[in-house]
């Protein structure tokens, strides 16, 4: 399954699927995830100000993203919510931005982090930095 997704995430730009890893860290509040996704941030193009948005749900309002960004956030962040929080709205939106082959890619990354989260927090692993 790691093999598999990671060999379809290298089909995505960098900067979106660094935007997925992050986001989805920061949504399940995962310190080894958030640690981990973050520490190489700006060698996707991700910059400290919009990490720092994401942190703080700001999506809407960091002007340095995309619609099309703006439009996966809403939907990543919909999908791994507790209950999963996916309306109609989201999914057309995300849907007019992206084909559904990468659709598929997103969705798979979005969920690999989330297990990874859960798996580690279950095995109590601190982040990296700590």
């Amino acid at each position: 399954l790691e093999m598999g997704v990671e060999a379809a995430a290298r089909g995505l730009p960098r900067r979106i699927a660094g935007l997925v890893r992050i986001k989805v860290s920061l949504r399940v509040e995962c310190p080894y995830c958030i640690d981990l996704n973050t520490a190489e941030h700006e060698g996707g193009g991700i910059t400290v100000e919009e990490v720092l948005a994401l942190r703080d749900e700001r999506e809407e309002t960091c002007t340095s993203f995309t619609e099309r960004e703006r439009a996966l956030l809403a939907w990543i962040g919909a999908l791994v919510a507790t209950p999963v929080r996916l309306n109609e709205g989201v999914a057309d939106t995300v849907v007019s931005h992206f084909s559904p082959s990468e659709l598929v890619r997103l969705c798979a990354l979005a969920a690999k982090v989330d297990f990874f989260a859960r798996f580690m927090a279950g095995l109590g692993v601190p982040p990296e930095g700590a």
